[in-house]
């Protein structure tokens, strides 16, 4: 199940939120159990998001996105809190200078798993900056 909203508080605001709930019926076929493809666990049960957009005065926008991934018990993965940033300014309607951030409040850990279920992924922190230059 899967549950999003959107709200505008006002006219350069916007806040968005998703909530799911993923729930395993127990069956598995004979290949995913020989192969261990398909287990409980393998994907998280809960999983949340809340993003905030604002556009601030002097043309500022600021982004804050706040996400919650259950555990993935199967690949001993814990529950992970993130925090995701941007901040943009365009001192032209043709140039953007930004600055943000990834990953947040928890240190890097297990985002998902590849396909052949044998090389966790991990996203770390990061930081990033753009200059975005609009040519029309």
């Amino acid at each position: 199940a899967e549950l999003l909203a959107r709200w505008e508080p006002t006219g350069g605001w916007v806040v968005e939120g998703a909530y799911s709930c993923l729930s395993w019926d127990g069956y598995c076929t004979p290949t995913a159990l020989e192969q261990s493809i398909d287990r409980e666990g393998s994907a998280p049960k809960h999983q949340f998001r809340i993003r905030s957009a604002s556009s601030l005065p002097g043309n500022v926008d600021l982004d804050v996105t706040y996400r919650y991934v259950g555990e993935l018990s199967a690949f001993d993965a814990p529950q992970r809190h993130a925090v995701d940033t941007r901040l943009a300014w365009s001192p032209t309607h043709r140039l953007e200078l930004a600055v943000g951030g990834r990953n947040f409040l928890s240190p890097p850990q297990v985002e998902f798993v590849s396909e052949s279920r044998t090389i966790p992924s991990r996203i770390p922190w990061g930081a990033h900056a753009s200059v975005t230059v609009h040519f029309q």
